[in-house]
């Protein structure tokens, strides 16, 4: 009796100490939600999409086949499997498909012309990233279990005053 004793008291303080550790909840942020937009490529694209039509009400956009007014098709030939970025200074070369998956082709900047497709004119970007990226506790967001939505209790966002 004594060890169940032990064993209880040991599992109470683990899950009392995990509890204490829970990410604090997500910070009011100056996000927009009527700008919500989703994409990705490959796995991530898939996700978009079904983002999308699970919240349909929410999503002004999406990186993927919309609407034929809303379709923008760009080919760039020698691309390999990965997002196109001008942005990234450690960008694979175009024709590449391997991690991260983000390569430069000329000056093709996929993601910046996405959203402008989808928000219209953007503002210039920042000369650097300035903030600090912050955990927050997702389960709220969620209903049931996180790890049954594929999702981890703690989600990250960057935090930034300098951002729209």
């Amino acid at each position: 009796m004594n060890c169940l004793l032990r064993v209880a008291s040991v599992l109470s303080l683990l899950f009392s100490a995990g509890t204490a550790l829970a990410a604090p909840p997500l910070p009011a942020l100056s996000a927009a939600s009527s700008d919500l937009t989703v994409s990705g490529i490959s796995s991530g694209g898939y996700m978009a999409v079904q983002f999308q039509v699970a919240y349909s009400t929410l999503v002004r956009g999406a990186g993927s086949v919309l609407p034929a007014d809303a379709l923008r098709y760009v080919k760039v030939a020698d691309a390999g499997h990965a997002m196109l970025s001008v942005a990234d200074p450690r960008a694979n070369a175009c024709a590449t498909s391997t991690p991260p998956f983000i390569n430069r082709c000329q000056d093709i900047d996929a993601p910046g012309q996405l959203l402008s497709h989808l928000l219209g004119p953007l503002k210039a970007p920042a000369a650097t990233l300035e903030g600090e990226i912050i955990a927050f506790d997702q389960r709220p967001y969620i209903k049931g279990a996180a790890v049954d939505a594929s999702l981890a209790d703690e989600g990250y966002a960057l935090h930034s005053n300098h951002l729209p």
